[in-house]
């Protein structure tokens, strides 16, 4: 049985890009961090008011990241890839 074999030489790029991000309404912010499909998983093992865990991430965002504006990091990894 013949084997074939493919050259698959990449260069491959890694970059990390950092910013920090003014959170005009933390609450709003807060909110689209609990409503997302892991909601699910929060109902499903019961117990946890959603509203509630919003109001007290809310709370939290406020304390770690100050107000007025709240300003969060954010970081984003990109992956560039190009055959040579």
């Amino acid at each position: 049985m013949a084997s074939s074999r493919r050259d698959v030489s990449l260069l491959l790029v890694a970059s990390v890009h950092r910013k920090e991000h003014d959170i005009l309404d933390v609450e709003a912010f807060a909110r689209a961090l609990v409503y997302t499909p892991i909601i699910t998983e929060i109902k499903a093992r019961g117990g946890a008011d959603p509203e509630e865990i919003t109001e007290t991430l809310t709370k939290v965002l406020i304390r770690e990241y100050g107000s007025n504006p709240t300003r969060y990091p954010m970081q984003a990894i990109l992956f560039e890839a190009e055959k040579p």
